[in-house]
């Protein structure tokens, strides 16, 4: 990645040093450099990036990056550790058929998060403050004791949840397709509760 100073930061640079005795110029040309990086800031907050711009900024981490406003990694078979998320101001993400990620812990700071058709991902506990979660077709999936302060939370097609007792405190929980759980009983004072195509729920 080139260490040369934006366009904008040279062009201001240059005019500074004519103007080097007029100290009033100089701040005010400062203080527009300031206005400028915090209105692309703003911008860049507001990115949603596409699976082929998520890939990119993945592997070449451009400025800007680690601030926009949600990512799409899509089909993502090479070796990646998320680890270098961590910190970052990303605020949802959805991963699809990765089947190489299993650590999913550098997304804990997240508010959006759908992960769908990823075998290799078995340990969710570290996602339980986020805000929106949706989980489809994890099969290595088991435990989701942890996700009981996840205001909005999606179980779909993962047949190796058996226990969803721990969740009787989500706001929000459907739960589809999941052929593993057997007693919803825990669940009756979930505000917003969904069952569909689960027919091994035994009925009281």
């Amino acid at each position: 990645m080139s260490t040369t100073p934006p366009l904008h930061d040279l062009v201001i640079r240059t005019i500074a040093e004519y103007l080097i005795d007029d100290n009033k110029t100089v701040v005010k040309l400062q203080r527009l450099n300031g206005r400028f990086y915090g209105l692309r800031d703003i911008f860049i907050k507001a990115l949603r990036l596409s699976t082929t711009a998520s890939n990119y900024a993945c592997e070449n981490k451009p400025y800007g990056w680690n601030k926009v406003y949600s990512m799409y990694i899509l089909y993502w078979n090479q070796s990646i550790d998320l680890s270098f998320l961590t910190g970052c101001r990303l605020q949802s993400m959805r991963l699809s058929c990765c089947r190489t990620i299993s650590d999913v812990s550098a997304l804990r700071n997240l508010r959006f998060l759908t992960i769908y058709i990823c075998p290799c991902i078995s340990d969710v506990s570290a996602l339980g403050s986020l805000h929106y979660l949706r989980i489809a077709t994890c099969v290595d999936i088991i435990d989701v004791s942890a996700l009981g302060s996840v205001h909005t939370l999606i179980l779909e097609g993962c047949h190796s949840i058996r226990d969803v007792s721990a969740l009787w405190s989500v706001r929000n929980l459907t739960i589809q397709y999941c052929l593993g759980i057997t007693d919803v009983s825990a669940l009756k004072m979930v505000p917003k509760l969904i069952i569909n195509e689960c027919p091994n729920i035994v009925k009281n």
